[in-house]
C-alpha cells in the first residue's frame, strides 16, 4: 500500500512511470531549471504536464513538504 496527499495506491507508484512521463519530468525539470521559457514553444500535452507538476509542488510546498 502507497499514500501520499490523499493518492492511494496497491501498487508501486513506480510501475506506472512511462518512458514518455519521464521524459516529461525532465523536460519539466530543465523548463524550471532554464528560467522557464515561454510556454507557447511547447505542445499542449507538455504544457498540461507542466501545469500538473507546477500545481503538486506548490500543493507540496503548501503543506511543508520538500
Amino acid at each position: 500500500m502507497w499514500a501520499r496527499a490523499g493518492v492511494v495506491t496497491a501498487e508501486c507508484p513506480v510501475s506506472f512511470i512511462t518512458a514518455e512521463s519521464e521524459t516529461l519530468l525532465e523536460e519539466h525539470h530543465v523548463w524550471r531549471m532554464g528560467g522557464r521559457v515561454d510556454l507557447r514553444t511547447h505542445s499542449a500535452k507538455t504544457v498540461e504536464a507542466f501545469t500538473v507538476l507546477e500545481s503538486q509542488i506548490a500543493q507540496e510546498k503548501s503543506h511543508g513538504n520538500r
